[in-house]
């Protein structure tokens, strides 16, 4: 796995409201960012000696089902929302993010890109 560390140049800090902010972070629906994909914080997001850690979700552009019996049904043992790992660091105000290879058909859907 590859990452990448952003310094962050607020002040963040969540002063003393710590599982406030894991146990919100960890009740948010899933939403939709655009590009008809939908995203989602994973409900394993936790705190732990000033750093908040969790995984992002993002779904999938291809289909993760199939057709049986003259009906579309999920695909067994695919999950449909690919994981992103983030940690942020309250102490040093930086955040770090699994850099992923997406590969370019994933966007072929997205007009910004020819």
């Amino acid at each position: 796995m590859n990452f990448k560390i952003y310094d962050l140049y607020s002040d963040l800090k969540p002063n003393g409201k710590e599982e406030h902010l894991v146990n919100h972070l960890n009740k948010l629906d899933v939403f939709d960012a655009g590009h008809n994909l939908r995203y989602l914080i994973n409900n394993d997001v936790f705190y732990e000696r000033g750093v908040l850690m969790g995984s992002l979700g993002q779904e999938y552009v291809a289909s993760s089902n199939t057709i049986k019996n003259k009906q579309w049904v999920p695909i067994d043992g695919i999950e449909p929302f690919e994981r992103t790992i983030f940690a942020l660091d309250f102490s040093s105000n930086t955040l770090l993010i699994q850099n992923r290879n997406y590969s370019q058909k994933k966007f072929e859907h997205w007009y910004c890109i020819q």
